[in-house]
């Protein structure tokens, strides 16, 4: 078995501190030394989802490392096309409900979680570091043919191997790096974002490497999705299942803004989207989940005149499969919301939440890339929360409100 995935001259690259490699070996994570004998760790905190090992070389050298575990990933699946005909025809035939007020439609309050069973955590990822080098190892995933390394924004390393070792990095120095793992047809798969701060010149104080990024009171997750025009136009594509066939110079509203990262105020800000849907886990209070579903008023116009104003309803959004622990917390948000004027097409997609303590979210599973998705999580590392961005997907058309483009993947997994 190869140790290391491969080796990289970075910045101010010396033969000089002894480096490390770290390897997964039928699951267990091992760190092993440049002769290749494995090092004696011991662990310095442990949780069912982190566990922070340290180790000291025979030369002196310090190692830091962090095991990431996690359940099994059982993503929701992607419909047939088959499938997506049958919900099409559905709706055409018993069209969904909706408001009529002019005012969204809200839900809010706390989901009950079920205990998670500690047993069922497996390892996933792990890295190590010293004062001049960077090792990591992953659990390849089935459909993976090949992984991309990025240091700083900058691709620093490609290969089929699931280990990577990074040397001559600048001792006490923050690295952000993305793992990203790719199939067959050269489609992304998922991006693990790793930041890592290598260790001080020895003999000077470290800081412990664990919790890096821990979360001291909660997580919250985020994902909205928004037309960015003013006004959708009507044509064939959207004028089918809409009752406004033949009826000229109509249109509906957009949300006429660009991404949007999300104010302190989330989810009760002003910003304006189709629909939003909050998660929040205390981890602290690992029995229940908060959230806020909400799905915002569409406007049909005719010329500049406003016809009429529906809301679809927020019962097109469910919130499900949650679970939660004191380390970890998931959640599955299915979604089918459409606009109430046109019952053959929705806004459609089904996705796992993952939320971890030790500041890592990751988002899997399918939408209809229509229109735009946008994804963010909150964290908390530097004394305040803050909210960043785990995704942004593109509109590639309203026709694919109807299924018409099929569904496409969402595999995302950011770490602050």
């Amino acid at each position: 078995m190869a140790l290391v995935g491969g080796t990289v001259g970075a910045a101010n690259a010396n033969s000089g501190p002894e480096a490390v490699s770290i390897a997964f070996d039928e699951g267990v994570a091992r760190i092993f030394s440049e002769d290749g004998s494995e090092v004696a760790t011991q662990i310095t905190e442990e949780t069912e989802a982190e566990t922070t090992l340290e180790a000291t070389l025979s030369g002196g050298e310090a190692i830091e490392a962090v095991v990431y575990a996690g359940p099994p990933l059982a993503p929701p699946v992607a419909p047939t096309q088959a499938e997506i005909d049958a919900a099409r025809d559905a709706r055409l035939e018993a069209p969904p409900e909706y408001l009529t007020t002019g005012e969204s439609d809200r839900e809010e309050g706390v989901l009950e979680a079920a205990a998670v069973d500690d047993a069922d955590f497996a390892p996933f990822f792990a890295e190590a570091v010293t004062s001049t080098s960077a090792a990591f190892a992953w659990v390849d995933s089935d459909e993976a043919t090949a992984y991309e390394v990025v240091r700083d924004g900058e691709p620093i390393w490609e290969g089929t191997a699931t280990e990577f070792l990074d040397e001559g990095l600048i001792a006490g120095t923050d690295f952000l790096y993305e793992v990203t793992s790719f199939d067959a047809q050269g489609k992304s798969i998922i991006t693990r974002t790793i930041p890592i701060t290598t260790l001080g010149e020895r003999g000077e104080n470290q800081t412990s490497m664990s919790p890096m990024t821990y979360q001291p009171y909660g997580t919250a997750y985020l994902y909205r999705t928004f037309i960015p025009d003013n006004r959708v136009s009507m044509d064939l594509a959207t004028t089918w299942g809409c009752g406004q066939a033949f009826k000229p110079n109509r249109s509906f509203s957009g949300d006429d803004r660009s991404w949007a990262t999300p104010p302190a105020s989330t989810p009760f800000d002003l910003t304006t989207y189709r629909s939003s849907v909050f998660l929040y886990a205390n981890w602290d209070s690992p029995d229940g989940m908060s959230y806020v579903k909400d799905v915002s008023p569409t406007k049909l116009y005719e010329g500049n005149s406003l016809i009429e104003t529906r809301t679809a309803s927020v019962n097109g959004i469910s919130v499900t499969n949650l679970q939660m622990s004191g380390s970890f917390a998931g959640a599955r948000i299915n979604h089918e919301v459409t606009n109430p004027f046109c019952a053959a097409g929705a806004i459609s997609y089904s996705v796992d939440v993952r939320m971890y303590r030790n500041g890592l979210i990751e988002t899997v599973g399918w939408r209809y890339p229509v229109p735009r998705h946008e994804i963010y999580g909150r964290w908390n590392n530097t004394g305040a929360e803050f909210w960043r961005t785990i995704g942004q997907l593109s509109n590639q058309g309203f026709h694919c409100l109807t299924g018409a483009c099929g569904s496409e993947t969402v595999n995302l997994s950011k770490t602050y």
